[in-house]
């Protein structure tokens, strides 16, 4: 019998996983080790014991798996560990779907994934945005519900408060009502996921999401962070407003 080629770290061992999973993962690995410093609840992390590992799974909460890997048999090793009664919800490179689906269940009859996008930018890359005839402006707690509208089964009122009391939000009205907002979902010492952007319908195509985008954006780079952002493959108007704003592709999962 061949021997194992993955081991799991322990919680000591989270101080040190950052580079790590920053080298498998670019930038999704910010985002998970931002998720397992922060959260105290069930995780675990497996990697691969070569001195340069070449792969990881996280499990974040007993049933969010992330599984960054080339080798079928690590990836076979990785499945094995997972709980088969337990429903997941998965994360990975395209390719690993197949086998995913073969050893699980979708967690909804005729449930299926999408591309998740992940996009990023840096100082260099960074290009600002400017829509004349509106003044974008901070929002306030009033502001929670009118957003919560909109991110249909996203985090609920109370999360949303909490980031516009973290002075998160940028938003632009017309009249009194609001048409257009950008905000921050997560922000950890080295990045800032940002996130919930809507435009009204009538509203669209006018650069307000790009101008909200750049302040939002601007803002996380001022203080020395990585921002980031999620959305899916078929999401054409979102990916032509971040590239606009100097966002490039850092992961396609």
């Amino acid at each position: 019998m061949s021997p194992l080629m993955i081991n799991k770290l322990s919680l000591e061992d989270l101080p040190r996983t950052r580079e790590i999973l920053y080298q498998l993962c670019g930038i999704a690995g910010l985002e998970w080790h931002n998720y397992l410093c922060s959260d105290a609840r069930d995780k675990g992390i497996y990697i691969d014991k070569c001195e340069n590992p070449k792969g990881c799974m996280i499990v974040y909460r007993g049933s969010n798996v992330f599984i960054k890997t080339s080798s079928n048999s690590m990836l076979k090793e990785f499945i094995e560990v997972l709980d088969k009664r337990e429903e997941h919800s998965f994360r990975c490179l395209p390719w690993i779907v197949p086998m995913i689906k073969a050893h699980f269940k979708p967690m909804k009859s005729g449930e299926e994934g999408v591309i998740l996008l992940t996009y990023y930018v840096d100082r260099a890359m960074f290009k600002k945005h400017i829509t004349l005839g509106y003044l974008p402006e901070k929002l306030s707690e009033d502001s929670a519900e009118e957003i919560k509208t909109h991110a249909r089964e996203g985090p609920d009122t109370e999360f949303i408060t909490r980031r516009i009391r973290a002075n998160s939000f940028y938003g632009i009205f017309d009249g009194g009502r609001l048409i257009s907002w950008v905000g921050t979902l997560w922000e950890s010492d080295d990045a800032c996921e940002v996130g919930l952007a809507y435009t009204q319908k009538e509203y669209r195509c006018k650069g307000l999401g790009k101008t909200l985008l750049s302040i939002v954006t601007g803002r996380v780079l001022d203080k020395g962070k990585t921002p980031i952002l999620h959305t899916i493959g078929g999401n054409i108007p979102a990916i032509k407003a971040c590239e606009a704003v100097g966002y490039r592709l850092g992961a396609r999962e």
